[in-house]
């Protein structure tokens, strides 16, 4: 991925801790709205479970990982931005 300066410049990056510092919003998506599978399984429960161990990895790496929700509560777009900004 490709990484383009922001106003600020370029940020300066640790070539042996490439995440160290950084902040990652992961937004696991579907929070009150998505599919239920054949087997009964929701997809939100499913992205949630993602974006927890995602967030897991990241932080093992030296990131600072922010989950944008951690239940099923229902939240909009907007909120969703607003949180990750």
């Amino acid at each position: 991925m490709l990484l383009t300066p922001g106003p600020r410049g370029a940020p300066a990056i640790d070539p042996d801790r490439p995440l160290a510092g950084r902040r990652v919003a992961i937004d696991p998506g579907h929070p009150g709205a998505g599919a239920t599978g054949p087997t009964g399984y929701y997809e939100g429960d499913a992205n949630l479970a993602i974006g927890r161990i995602l967030q897991r990895i990241l932080a093992d790496r030296g990131a600072e990982p922010i989950l944008i929700r951690n239940d099923r509560e229902q939240m909009g777009l907007y909120e969703r931005t607003t949180a990750a900004e």
